[in-house]
């Protein structure tokens, strides 16, 4: 219960993050993806596991209608990145428009 309301919120807020730019060109026909993940400590991380906690946030940048559906014929993912920032951990989405 606590795992899919967690997942709700962060696909709301990525949902509000789109929104927010007031992007006026879209629905886009496709884009592509860049994740960049901020950790607070510098050990190996598991790329797969990586692009699939990203689920809810490629969910909330469709409900925004910036694209019609997070397959890979609209949505492209780029490999993630992995940096480090002890101050303040984060996932940086980049979304760019393709074609």
């Amino acid at each position: 219960m606590m795992k899919a309301s967690a997942s709700k919120r962060y696909r709301r807020l990525a949902c509000e993050a789109v929104e927010a730019e007031q992007i006026e060109t879209f629905p886009w026909s496709a884009c592509s993806v860049k994740a960049e993940f901020f950790h607070k400590t510098k050990r190996r991380r598991d790329e797969d596991n990586a692009i699939g906690s990203l689920k809810a946030a490629y969910d909330g940048i469709v409900d925004a209608g910036l694209v019609s559906d997070d397959d890979y014929a609209h949505m492209r993912r780029e490999p993630p990145d992995f940096e480090i920032d002890r101050n303040w951990p984060r996932v940086v989405l980049s979304i760019t428009r393709v074609g």
